[in-house]
């Protein structure tokens, strides 16, 4: 079930509901599973037999005034008597199975389809989920400026009130508000960033414009024991078995070979079965006649389209060696890209953070108490704003490069 709404035009969710809503409605996917439908229509018609044809021909509607016109019994009251017509039951029978090698290069395509669906939902999740990342990392941001702000706020009022009693110059007082202004100024940068992630988001999910996105945060930092886990053989066979544009390729050399195979099949001449019947065009009033027909292959043995597709699966097989020393580059350089940032990461101390929280109020009450001046305490919350965002810059980047792990990949880790 999905989070309920929290407010009129306010959605709380979570990445793993936000997904589910992605990957249900989105438009891009919606017309892809279309592509893939219509390529079960093409096997549904790759299997139809050719219509037969009918003709009807010979048919005089009236006598030219020839003298001793031979009449023959009627066909509808005095009707037919002089007229003469033709019928023909024409079937044309596929040689050298041409149909179920048709229906086999179709059924290849349905695969690439599923294949191309697979490329372009990996693409989409990408951008998607790196989206959801940076709403996660921009929401977390605001809400640390938020509190600093808030805590300012009390601190100008309080310092407002001491100016008036002239207990402190005004130079403090602009000092602070000079702080809280660069708050709002990064409050508002922060905001115009979430509010375009937001509309990527709504579009990717196809949810109404007036709607309000706000993802939990609960599974913003990464899982440190599943970066210890990534083993770069592991990675490189999986991606291998995964990733669908390698799978595509693959797919696509499958392909021609079974084009391949039919193209060479039509060298071989369809037979055209007849049955007509001539009334009164012979020295039989009613004759009945069976007849055959083919090409004689003298000249088209469709060699052009054979060398063709000889040519597209030497291409093919280029392309699929390009893509494996792609996908090889790729892992490596990404695995290293992780274990480098994990390794810059592991340096800090794990209660750094909780330690630095634990500074914030106990600054703020020692400033109150005028053990600190106040550019110790402007100093402070500086470099407790850098050390914040510096830690929360490290999780965003962990998370991206593990997301682009997954990318490459083709899976889930």
């Amino acid at each position: 079930m999905f989070s309920t709404w929290a407010q009129t035009d306010t959605l709380i969710i979570s990445r793993i509901e936000a997904e589910s809503l992605f990957l249900e409605k989105n438009f891009d996917l919606i017309s892809q599973r279309l592509n893939v439908e219509k390529t079960e229509a093409e096997i549904i018609q790759a299997k139809l037999w050719p219509n037969p044809t009918f003709s009807v021909s010979e048919v005089n509607l009236w006598t030219n005034g020839t003298k001793n016109v031979e009449t023959q019994p009627p066909l509808l009251g005095k009707w037919g008597e002089t007229t003469q017509f033709a019928l023909e039951l024409e079937q044309r029978i596929q040689t050298a199975s041409k149909r179920k090698k048709l229906v086999d290069t179709e059924k290849v395509n349905k695969e690439i389809a599923l294949a191309t669906l697979e490329e372009i939902t990996r693409n989409l999740k990408y951008d998607f989920r790196t989206t959801i990342t940076d709403l996660q990392y921009l929401q977390q941001k605001e809400k640390l400026f938020q509190q600093l702000s808030h805590q300012l706020q009390i601190l100008i009022q309080g310092y407002e009130n001491q100016l008036i009693q002239r207990n402190i110059n005004k130079s403090e007082v602009v000092r602070l508000q000079s702080l809280y202004i660069q708050f709002l100024k990064e409050m508002n940068e922060i905001q115009k960033q979430k509010n375009e992630n937001i509309r990527s988001l709504k579009v990717w999910m196809n949810l109404d414009p007036n709607v309000y996105v706000i993802v939990n945060e609960s599974d913003f930092e990464v899982d440190f024991q599943q970066i210890n886990a990534i083993n770069y053989l592991e990675l490189l066979e999986t991606s291998l078995e995964n990733r669908s544009d390698y799978k595509i390729h693959q797919l696509e050399g499958n392909y021609f070979q079974k084009k391949l195979i039919y193209e060479k099949s039509l060298r071989v001449p369809d037979l055209e079965f007849s049955v007509n019947y001539d009334r009164g065009g012979g020295i039989m009033r009613d004759f009945v006649g069976f007849g055959l027909s083919f090409d004689l292959p003298f000249f088209d043995r469709n060699q052009g389209n054979i060398q063709l597709t000889q040519i597209e699966i030497q291409q093919n097989e280029i392309e699929q060696n390009q893509k494996l020393l792609e996908i090889q580059m790729e892992v490596k350089k990404q695995v290293d890209i992780i274990h480098q940032t994990f390794a810059r990461f592991s340096q800090l101390d794990s209660d750094f953070e909780n330690d630095l929280d634990n500074l914030l109020p106990a600054y703020h009450q020692n400033f109150l108490s005028k053990n600190i001046s106040l550019l110790q305490f402007i100093d402070f919350i500086e470099s407790y704003i850098e050390s914040k965002e510096i830690l929360l810059d490290y999780q965003l980047e962990l998370r991206n490069q593990l997301e682009e792990l997954q990318y490459i990949i083709g899976k889930e880790i």
